[in-house]
């Protein structure tokens, strides 16, 4: 999924793509929150209503995680075009491939 070089995403506005992978593309962005990252998760159109139904009940749990080891989910949406995606800190630092 190409985006453009900028993008609003609810309250957020996505610029470039830091990351990526078999689960997702990880976007910086600013908002609410500050500069967060932004993964997107799939195309809306590649999530049925269970899927859908999936991704709350998930999104849920991890609200209720608070944990030193693990990152914290600051928000989630899902968008008509773009699909699901999470919104986490943007932390500081190399990636763990290097």
């Amino acid at each position: 999924m190409a985006l453009p070089s900028s993008i609003q995403l609810g309250p957020y506005q996505l610029h470039e793509r830091i990351g990526e992978g078999g689960n997702g593309q990880v976007y910086r962005a600013t908002g609410p929150h500050g500069t967060v990252a932004v993964k997107l998760i799939g195309a809306a159109a590649d999530f049925d209503e269970a899927a859908r139904a999936r991704f709350r009940r998930e999104t849920a749990a991890l609200g209720e995680l608070s944990h030193p080891n693990l990152i914290e989910l600051l928000d989630h949406g899902l968008d008509a075009e773009l699909g699901p995606y999470l919104v986490l800190p943007l932390l500081p630092g190399s990636t763990l491939r290097a």
